[in-house]
């Protein structure tokens, strides 16, 4: 029972020890990100951080691909109907290397990679008269959640 007791409490000691977790890391870097952008970068205090989605590379290049295949189908009607040839032929070969692109590059793409976490974050800061406004904002952090994107 001792010797149970002593590796529990040395996995525990192990386990607290691991990087930082997804919650702090976004934290992290939403609070860098307030500061940069805030009037008075000291007064930045969160309301609330919430995860509301996380887009998979896979899902995404599926919409694109659907877009892509949409935009040849109507380029092909265009040209069926003798509208505008020359101009449509050229558009209808971007579609179709930009299709061929995409496909490749989603046969590659593992369903579960992460591409983008979305967020909704509340928070108080200081305006430029010193008042203190609660805002709300959405934030679109990058797969390691080191970056900001939108």
């Amino acid at each position: 029972m001792r010797d149970f007791l002593t590796i529990f409490i040395v996995l525990l000691i192990f386990g607290s020890c691991q990087k930082e977790t997804q919650e702090t890391l976004s934290k992290k870097t939403i609070t860098e990100h307030l500061r940069s952008i805030a009037h008075d970068p000291e007064s930045v205090e969160f309301v609330s951080v919430i995860s509301i989605d996380t887009i998979f590379l896979a899902k995404s290049l599926a919409r694109w691909i659907e877009t892509q295949e949409w935009a040849k189908d109507y380029e092909e009607k265009k040209i069926a109907e003798g509208d505008k040839l020359e101009e449509r032929k050229i558009i209808l070969v971007q579609k179709k290397k930009t299709l061929d692109s995409l496909l490749v590059i989603a046969k590659e793409t593992p369903s579960n990679e992460v591409h983008e976490y979305r967020y909704n974050v509340q928070y108080r800061a200081k305006n430029k008269l010193g008042a203190l406004v609660l805002s709300n904002i959405s934030l679109v952090l990058n797969p390691g959640l080191d970056k900001v994107l939108r």
